[in-house]
């Protein structure tokens, strides 16, 4: 479910920028869930589905980037944004590791945050579409393959 009415998670410990971050993410039509932590964003992820999350990377006791490896244990296709204002080297490789979608540093500019976001979303909704088209093809293999067999069986040919 990519665009608008996309669901997004957002974790942020800055209380200003979790409200700004969300405030236009919901002006835009997404609908907005709140973390201010990743240990809330873990709790949260459990509980319900999204299509992004988008996370701060240093935060508490645990990063944004534990959230996002933990969140994918039950959402492993979710779709990911990192926001750090210092993030080390080895953050950074994390992320490239962890496959996040995006990654800003702060500042930003509200506009690459939204060009981000459906970005990532319609990268999700392609992905999805191509995994559906897979799918098909492979029950439409399995059926003709059924038939096949059927048609052999009739004729009383042995494979």
């Amino acid at each position: 479910m990519g665009g608008v009415n996309a669901s997004i998670l957002v974790v942020e410990d800055d209380p200003s920028m979790l409200a700004a971050l969300s405030d236009v993410l919901e002006s835009q039509g997404y609908k907005v869930t709140q973390a201010s932590s990743a240990e809330e964003a873990v709790v949260v992820t459990a509980q319900k589905q999204f299509d992004l999350i988008i996370t701060d990377v240093r935060m508490g006791r645990e990063d944004g980037l534990q959230a996002i490896e933990k969140a994918r244990k039950s959402q492993p296709t979710v779709g990911t944004l990192v926001v750090s204002g210092y993030a080390s080297e080895a953050e950074t490789l994390r992320a490239v590791s962890l496959n996040v979608g995006g990654y800003l540093k702060k500042p930003f500019k509200m506009k690459e945050l939204l060009e981000n976001v459906q970005r990532i979303l319609e990268q999700r909704t392609q992905e999805r579409r191509r995994g559906q088209e897979r799918a098909q093809l492979r029950k439409a293999l399995w059926w003709s393959w059924e038939a096949l067999i059927q048609v052999l069986d009739d004729a009383g040919t042995v494979l």
